[in-house]
């Protein structure tokens, strides 16, 4: 169960309630889609399509800093309190879903207990990125499967966690080898034209490693979603 920071009542329970009881629907890998590989003029070109994902949006801002006054008070309750910003508004969310079912339970428990909560739908990772080798090409490809792959099972672990199925030693376990992923991942990887997104995954990979050292399970869930938003690079 939560530590005593997260034991109050009301809504909080509810927050926390809400989140373990995620049906976990499973992740169809091949929803990733697919990866096109084109080389034009020496270029090596990736083509990656969008991944779809759903939020548990409880409240969405104008200005960045509002937002972030309020994902503190989403954390503290349990939730990822992660900031999403969709070019026009800030919102702030409890967890992400690969599975629109599960999203859909979530925000349907919530509103019937009197929350504002809504589902917000993510598209990920579409884009055209020009690589300078074949081997940067099947770099970033299992990068991206690595992540979306490391991002279901941490989910599956807090929600187990929050439903007291499993303790904070066997989730932060399955946080810390999923953050020496990331970093071998990124080790093995190279080239200039790759060097940015490989910086990005090392500093989620720090933070995921921090939150598994934290005791936290609004950590973990944080640092999970943030690994999951890579994927817009």
């Amino acid at each position: 169960m939560f530590k005593s920071s997260y034991g109050k009542k009301g809504k909080d329970d509810v927050l926390k309630k809400s989140l373990a009881a995620a049906l976990i629907a499973g992740l169809f890998l091949f929803a990733l889609c697919g990866y096109v590989f084109v080389v034009k003029g020496g270029e090596y070109i990736c083509y990656i399509q969008p991944l779809d994902c759903y939020a548990v949006s409880l409240g969405s801002f104008e200005k960045e800093n509002e937002a972030e006054v309020f994902s503190q008070s989403v954390f503290q309750r349990g939730g990822g309190g992660n900031v999403f910003f969709d070019g026009k508004r800030y919102f702030v969310l409890a967890e992400i879903f690969l599975g629109e079912a599960d999203c859909d339970a979530v925000v349907k428990n919530l509103v019937s207990s009197g929350e504002k909560a809504e589902k917000l739908d993510i598209k990920l990772g579409a884009k055209t990125l020009r690589l300078s080798s074949s081997s940067e090409c099947s770099s970033l490809k299992n990068i991206c499967e690595e992540i979306v792959t490391i991002y279901q099972g941490l989910h599956e672990k807090t929600a187990a966690y929050d439903d007291g199925k499993c303790s904070f030693s066997d989730l932060s376990k399955t946080a810390s080898s999923a953050s020496q992923k990331l970093f071998t991942l990124c080790y093995e990887s190279g080239g200039n034209l790759f060097s940015q997104i490989i910086s990005q995954v090392k500093t989620s990979a720090e933070s995921l490693y921090s939150a598994s050292q934290s005791e936290n399970v609004a950590s973990v869930r944080k640092s999970a979603a943030n690994c999951l938003l890579l994927l817009r690079f």
